[in-house]
């Protein structure tokens, strides 16, 4: 994905059980650590993680969006 143009960050998300795990890469344009500190995870610069137990895909996306709105409205 971050070979694409325009494209300076990455998310994936997946449930593994009862956890949704998230992946985050970037092309050291965006910080994902500081993002997905937000919700719980860390990492470094451009690689990061998270794992968020017992909640729906649907609000950690909602929850990982509102996030990423808030560091780039920095």
């Amino acid at each position: 994905m971050l070979t694409l143009r325009g494209i300076d960050a990455a998310f994936t998300l997946v449930r593994i059980g009862d956890q949704i795990h998230i992946s985050a890469r970037s092309s050291s344009k965006i910080n994902v650590q500081l993002i997905l500190e937000r919700l719980g995870g860390g990492g470094h610069f451009n690689v990061a993680g998270a794992q968020v137990v017992d909640d729906s895909i649907l609000r950690v996306l909602e929850n990982l969006k509102n996030a990423i709105d808030s560091y780039l409205d920095k």
